[in-house]
């Protein structure tokens, strides 16, 4: 329990004294601040503070905090003084987490700004969880941080942080910070704001019964004089920030701070919140809140309110407003004297509602590339696959490409005391057929336990089976598991990704160790993906509910010339008395027929995009250095249009359509960018329907372009929200194309949309929307095919290219994933080995282009530097895949790629003879060195990459079979040369001898003579 507030080694003769002086010092200074405080510490020998109204606030002191000289009388030395030294105050009537302003000076006494301590200023927390505090971060790059944590999820915070490196011990210094929920947080130094963020809830719940002023958090001896210390109930403007800080007010007047505006597109309304003290003194009265035309002139819509106190919410009806241009804005009246306005752009560019957005693209029918789905008997065939249902209802087998994918039934293995229950098949019987979807059931029957199933097979080569595990008297189980055996070979490679799960591995790819007998062993996850380089087989599941909580949930395990998957539910004795569900999905991979001209759909280096596309109306056209040019690639990410940077409708819209239209003009596949999963945390659609559209617990991205972002969950009416949105780019703006970031199914446990559980431990736990993810891609795929013309969904998939999410995708970006580990080592030949590559980033066993996106954004010299990109590239071409020209040096890629079209590798009638395949015509002996061929009618062209330390000298490369099937006859006389990268190479009777560099690449062409 906190100590009484009492300020110690006081005589009571003393403390009257000082109370009568703290009140008459009150009453002279309440004139001069702003309206609202809360609490005033002069420390002008007493911790004791007052408020507004000149009533006493004892505070209490933590360790032994000393008087010392302050800015003007005494001031308060904090920090670490032979342990923590500060100040508390009651939380009560002083502080609320949801709308306030700190403001205080400070002195730093023994401590630079660029130290790599943290310096607290003030703290509060919550009563059973949460963190509000005001600080020097130990961090340079943030500085003095103003910061929010509920602490119910890692990416839960809110934050807003301004370099003070400059600072030096002796300098006074006025900091603030000051903050209202959903419509932003700021902070001040010196009077002048330094960084502001929009949009974020701030903390929920009760607060401990005190906040501090000083205190210590591994300052290292660090000490803090502070003077003047301050809250108030209010957010502060800026003009009154720089009155406490003695700053000229600032001659731009920002808004109304306690007032904000908000356009719900889907909504069809202008959303306005309005504190009644908002502007401090007097009161605001009345609102009007009206839609003018952005030229001017009378408004089109109005509304007016009274104001009553606290926080009112106003609504303006859009509804029957005619489309067009205008500014919304919101009056305040005391009486009838104006006390300020604020304003909002409003684009009013469509009539659609969330009633009308719920119904886009849920018609479902067989788009392209996929084949519809038949069902013949207990045999479903679509697209390249085949799955043939057990009586057991679960599959029986699985061929893709021709090739089985299971060494044996999928099966049910439940034991009692350590045997196994023996089972007796049913008969799979089709309840449900079309061309997109079939249903069938079937099930296991034992003496004392039955097994029901029915799975939903669809177009798109997923099942989904749901398991009831039915006992027909008590029972205990010491195991239940379901076993999916494939066989060894087609069982080499994984990929798996597990967010937010209880260790630091979120995601991972590479090989199946072969001497391992259980070479993956992990907790449950949702997405697992078991195969080799050519086809494999996904996992997906969205609960672990009724599963044992154990790092053995999901294993890998090796059994002679089988490699089993196994579901392990059940792995300790439990009793089993009412009937329980399992659910999971299967999809044989590849998911699609790749088009035979797939190479040919490269990026837009981000250089060309600038030239051609961005700032139309700072520059606009005609631009003479651009007549006869074109821009080199296919597809064109579209960026700039958003007022930030998620999804927002265009700040100005005829550019953005311009720019699409230039775009197209030009040939190209268009790619704006859009966010799949967060949303501005002050949207108006987000706002009005905050407690179904958000994942839970809150999760949120701080500060990107002044907003905080928060995450959305497609089993919500996000799924609607976001379909509209891209319907809206599409069928508005004529984009041919569609850029979808932040795609991983996050684990929520909004039980408002449906997700989670409530665990044995009465928590509620997270479960994983996987298939309403998957749902709202075809929704937006479907929004796609709708329009006639040929199209392309990127999916920014990193970490995540796992079944089922690339499904409904023509593009996949990842590759961002390994941001951390080239900041440590930038040469990406010695990052991954290759195992890791096949395993994370081949095109053919999922079947959708690839490109990886290069990661030298952190370092300004390596996006520029030749040899990194260099090195880049003798990674991703041996592997055939392609790039996105950014972050790295343009040119070095950009030259790669021309002397890869050149021979033609874009060309449908170009093959590839990766080194990963057996028997393609091309043999060497280095274990360091890959090579991959292309072939042509009378060309052959040879990626060799050498990844090792050492140069490979004269390294003998036979490529007779290689010639021959070029339609070249190894024994003739053919020219040989290096077409990109530095090496030597020679030529004679069928063997090209190459010498390569060490971490580098040579391309070699091979033709006729």
């Amino acid at each position: 329990m906190p100590m009484p507030h009492a300020v110690t080694a006081r005589t009571a003769g003393a403390a009257l004294s000082m109370a009568l002086l703290l009140t008459a010092v009150a009453a002279a200074a309440a004139a001069d601040l702003p309206p609202g405080c809360t609490l005033h510490a002069a420390f002008d020998g007493s911790v004791d503070a007052v408020n507004g109204a000149g009533e006493i606030i004892a505070g209490r002191q933590e360790g032994t905090p000393e008087f010392v000289q302050g800015r003007a009388g005494q001031g308060l030395l904090v920090g670490d003084m032979n342990g923590e030294a500060g100040v508390y105050y009651p939380t009560e009537g002083v502080f609320d987490p949801i709308r306030g302003t700190i403001a205080l000076w400070v002195k730093p006494e023994n401590w630079k700004g660029d130290d790599k301590h943290h310096h607290l200023f003030f703290q509060a927390w919550g009563a059973e969880r949460g963190l509000f505090s005001f600080y020097k971060y130990q961090s340079t790059a943030w500085g003095l941080t103003f910061f929010m944590d509920p602490a119910i999820h890692q990416r839960g915070k809110m934050y807003c942080y301004q370099p003070i490196n400059d600072w030096e011990p002796g300098q006074w210094r006025h900091i603030a910070c000051a903050w209202t929920r959903y419509e932003g947080m700021t902070l001040y130094i010196d009077g002048k704001r330094a960084k502001y963020v929009a949009g974020p809830r701030m903390l929920d719940g009760p607060m401990n019964e005190e906040v501090r002023f000083g205190g210590d958090w591994q300052s290292e001896g660090g000490r803090t004089v502070i003077d003047d210390a301050m809250l108030f109930s209010r957010m502060l403007s800026d003009a009154e920030i720089a009155r406490l800080a003695g700053a000229e007010p600032p001659t731009e007047v920002a808004d109304i701070p306690g007032v904000m505006l908000t356009h719900s597109y889907l909504g069809q309304e202008v959303l306005a919140r309005v504190y009644a003290d908002c502007v401090g003194k007097p009161t605001v009265e009345k609102a009007e809140i009206a839609l003018i035309p952005a030229g001017g002139g009378e408004p089109v819509t109005a509304r007016p309110y009274q104001i009553g106190p606290g926080l009112n919410t106003l609504v303006l009806d859009l509804s029957n407003v005619p489309r067009g241009e205008y500014t919304a804005r919101i009056s305040l009246f005391a009486g009838d004297t104006g006390l300020g306005a604020e304003t909002l752009r409003v684009s009013k560019e469509h009539e659609q509602s969330w009633r009308t957005a719920h119904s886009i693209g849920v018609e479902r029918s067989v788009l392209p590339p996929f084949e519809p789905l038949s069902l013949v008997g207990n045999v479903a065939r679509c697209w390249g696959r085949e799955y043939q249902f057990a009586g057991s209802g679960l599959p029986g087998s699985i061929i893709s490409g021709g090739q089985p994918l299971l060494a044996g039934p999928v099966r049910v293995v439940a034991e009692v005391g350590g045997k196994p229950l023996e089972f007796v098949e049913g008969s799979p019987e089709a309840v449900r057929r079309s061309q997109t979807e079939a249903r069938l059931d079937g099930g296991l029957v034992s003496n004392s336990l039955d097994i029901l199933t029915n799975a939903t097979v669809r177009y798109d080569g997923t099942v989904w089976t749901q398991i009831k595990v039915r006992p027909r008297r008590r029972i205990t189980l010491s195991r239940l598991s379901i076993e999916i055996p494939m066989p060894a070979a087609q069982a080499r490679l994984y990929g798996y990704n597990a967010p937010n799960r209880i260790d630091d591995l979120r995601a991972g790819y590479g090989a199946l160790d072969p001497d391992q007998g259980v070479p993956f062993s992990r907790e449950f996850m949702p997405l697992l993906w078991v195969g080799a380089e050519q086809r494999g087989l996904g996992w997906y599941a969205e609960s672990d509910e009724h599963w044992d909580v154990t790092d053995r949930a999901l294993t890998v395990e090796r059994r002679g010339e089988q490699v089993v998957l196994c579901m392990n539910i059940i792995t300790r004795p439990r009793e089993v008395t009412d009937e329980f569900a399992i659910g999971f999905g299967l999809q044989a991979t590849p998911v699609r027929p790749l088009p035979a001209d797939w190479r040919a759909a490269r990026w837009v280096p981000s250089t060309d995009i600038t030239r051609f596309f961005l700032h139309l109306r700072k520059n606009p056209y005609p631009r003479p250095e651009l007549d006869g040019k074109s821009p080199r690639g296919k597809v064109c990410y579209l960026y700039s249009h958003h007022e930030y940077f998620t999804n927002t409708l265009p700040k100005d819209p005829n550019e953005f359509r311009e720019m699409i239209q230039r775009a197209k003009g030009h040939g190209l596949l268009c790619a704006p960018y859009t966010e799949a999963r967060l949303l501005p945390e002050d949207a108006g659609d987000l706002l009005t329907n905050l407690d179904t559209m958000a994942t839970m617990p809150f999760t949120r991205t701080g500060g990107a372009e002044g907003h905080s972002a928060l995450a959305t969950c497609p089993q919500g009416p996000f799924q609607d929200w976001l379909v509209w949105y891209v319907s809206h780019i599409v069928n508005e703006y004529g984009s041919n194309g569609i850029y979808l970031d932040e795609m991983t199914p996050m684990p929520c446990s909004n039980e408002a949309h449906g997700c989670g559980y409530l665990g044995p431990d009465g928590t509620r736990r997270v479960t994983y929307p996987v298939r309403a993810s998957l749902e709202m891609y075809r929704r937006i795929r479907q929004v796609l095919a709708e329009t006639g013309e040929p199209f392309c969904a990127v999916y920014h998939l990193s970490s995540c290219r796992l079944s089922p999410m690339p499904t409904y995708g023509d593009h996949l970006l990842i590759g961002e994933e390994l941001y951390y580990d080239i900041r440590e080592n930038p040469d990406y030949t010695q990052v991954l080995t290759s195992e890791q590559w096949r395993a994370g980033f081949l095109v053919e066993p999922f079947g959708v282009p690839v490109s990886i996106i290069p990661q030298f954004k952190m370092s300004g010299e390596w996006m520029k530097d030749p040899e990194l990109a260099a090195k880049f590239m003798a990674t991703v071409v041996p592997h055939d895949l392609l790039t996105w020209p950014v972050f790295a040096d343009t040119e070095t890629i950009m030259s790669c790629r021309a002397a890869l079209q050149e021979f033609g590798c874009d060309d449908p009638g170009t093959r590839i003879l990766p080194y990963w395949h057996t028997g393609i015509g091309i043999e060497w002996e280095h274990p360091d060195v890959l090579v991959t061929g292309y072939v042509r009618d009378e060309g052959l062209l040879l990626c060799i990459a050498n990844w090792g330390d050492e140069a490979a000298e004269a390294l003998p490369i036979s490529v007779s079979g290689a010639l021959k099937r070029a339609g070249l006859p190894p024994a003739g006389a053919l020219q040989t040369a290096i077409t990109w990268g530095e090496g030597e190479v020679a030529y004679s009777s069928g063997v090209v001898t190459a010498t390569v560099p060490p971490h580098s690449m040579i391309l070699v062409s091979v033709t006729g003579g």
